[in-house]
């Protein structure tokens, strides 16, 4: 007979929670790369539009890897 809901529910949460030690490793090295992600170099022929574009996606990328680091150090009633 199949699940219930609630079953399928907790045994879905019970298979996210299962992140091997290697994959969690390669996800925290994601993390910090993507924190520490910039252009240092400035193009003198760079215009005010590209370089907004620039640091625009530098701040994204690192936008994203503060939240990939605070969902990794989550614990399971947090998520």
């Amino acid at each position: 007979m199949g699940k219930n809901k609630e079953e399928f529910m907790k045994d879905r949460e019970q298979e996210m929670t299962e992140i091997d030690d290697n994959t969690r490793r390669k996800l925290i090295v994601l993390s910090k790369w993507l924190k520490d992600y910039s252009e240092p170099y400035f193009d003198s022929n760079e215009g005010i539009v590209e370089y907004r574009i620039r640091m625009s996606v530098n701040n994204t990328l690192n936008k994203i890897g503060d939240y990939l680091d605070e969902i990794m150090f989550m614990s399971n009633e947090q998520i």
